[in-house]
Parts: structure tokens; sequence; C-alpha cells
């Protein structure tokens, strides 16, 4: 039985996921197919404070035009929710979302925009501001580039241009980054004072059919690591269903 905010916040401990949910569409089933139950399953089989989701629909052909679905999840899951739309696809929207255990404060969608928005797809950011034992903390989800080096490095330089307006704050984020665990890339992020946890470079996050290699990443400001006791990262492994992406989880104890 999952503990609820109450208790997490008297036991000081903190769960976050980060899952690429392939729009709820099964890749044994391929792309005619959407099954949200399935993806509600898995978050319900793991509980989590707060959930950073990529590949999310809402209202589209593919997925149902009456589908929002990180409304959905977030019935199913009993969370709260906000979605950042990416762009246009299939007659409704594209983009990331996040699911919170705890009321959202604040909630900010920003659009990240490659040089060329032919080649490339515009992304999103999804900024929250919960509060947690009575602090606020900043939880963000966003989606990379998957085909250019330079795209993602640029479309970083943008998020770290937002986030910068939230440097006083404990911020954690999950994201599918499309960069690989031993890609320089991944050097910006101590740079700008972020953390990743060394387990989560070891290990294989996609494709749940053959893992290969790590793109999906739970990453959180020094502010955030302050006075954390212990820290366990794990890729569930098991859960290679619903998505082509592993779900990843943080659990943090104070």
């Amino acid at each position: 039985m999952y503990v609820g905010a109450a208790s997490v916040a008297q036991h000081k401990k903190l769960r976050v996921m980060s899952y690429n949910i392939r729009i709820a569409s099964p890749p044994s089933k391929g792309w005619g197919v959407t099954e949200l139950d399935s993806i509600a399953a898995v978050i319900n089989r793991h509980p989590c404070d707060l959930i950073a989701l990529q590949e999310v629909d809402r209202f589209t052909r593919r997925s149902g035009k009456d589908s929002d679905q990180i409304a959905e999840l977030a019935k199913r899951t009993d969370m709260h929710s906000f979605f950042a739309k990416a762009i246009d696809r299939e007659g409704g929207d594209y983009g990331v979302g996040v699911l919170s255990r705890y009321p959202i404060v604040e909630a900010h969608a920003y659009r990240i925009f490659p040089h060329d928005t032919v080649k490339h797809e515009i992304r999103a950011l999804a900024v929250i501001k919960v509060r947690v034992a009575k602090e606020d903390i900043i939880f963000a989800s966003f989606h990379l580039d998957h085909l250019s080096h330079e795209v993602r490095k640029n479309q970083l330089e943008q998020i770290f241009s937002h986030l910068e307006k939230y440097k006083n704050f404990k911020i954690i984020f999950g994201a599918d980054l499309n960069i690989h665990a031993d890609n320089a890339l991944l050097d910006e992020f101590s740079q700008r004072g972020f953390i990743i946890q060394k387990e989560n470079l070891k290990t294989l996050t996609f494709s749940t059919s053959k893992p290969r290699v790590t793109l999906d990443y739970l990453i959180g400001n020094k502010k955030f690591y302050k006075n954390v006791k212990d820290v366990t990262f794990e890729v569930l492994h098991k859960e290679n269903y619903a998505s082509d992406h592993f779900p990843i989880i943080l659990t943090l104890s104070h």
C-alpha cells in the first residue's frame, strides 16, 4: 500500500519517477493501439510522489479525440497533473507532463525551439512547484531531440536558461535526454550545479525489447541533495510491456 503525502513528509522520504510512455501505445501492439490503463498500472505498482512523463498525447486522432492522457492518468493514479504542449499532432496536442502527489502551487509550460523547425520538432518543458514538508520544490519534465547532437545542445541551453529562474529552489527533473551515458554533453549538467547518480549512468533504459542504451535520467541540483542521507536509483526492468522505455525511480531519505 502506498504511504500518503502526510506520511511521506513524516518519514522524510521522497520517490521520483521519470517515464517515457510512448503515448501509451505498447510496442508489441503497434501504434494503432492505445492502452492508458497499462501505463496507469505501472505507476500504481510503483507509487511515487513526483512523476515526469514524456511522449504524452491530448485529444489526438491516434490516441483518441476524447482522451487527455495526462488528466486521465491523474484520475487513475489519484494525483495532480500538468501538461506542456510541444507541437500540434493528429488533430490535438503532443508534449510532456508531470504528475504530483502534492498539490501544484505553480505551473509553467515553456516551448523549446530548434533552429530548423522543418527538420526538428519543437519540444516542451513542463515546470511545477510543489510544497513538500514545508519546503518548495521545483519539478520538471522534458524530452530532447532524437536526431541531432547540436540541436540537443541548443535545447539544453534554452532549458538551463528557463531553470535559472528557479535557482534558489531545490530542483529535480526527469527527462528523456536522448543522450547516451558516455556523451560529453552530460558534463553540462555538472557544470551547472546538477548531479546525475552514478547508477543512472550505468543502467540501460531503452529499449524494453532489447536494452542497449541509457536515455532516461533523473537529475537534481545540489540544493535538492543537501541533507539527503540515502539515495537509491532503480530501473524497472520488469515493466517491459507498456512502453519502449523503462521507468526509472529515485528514492531519497532525509
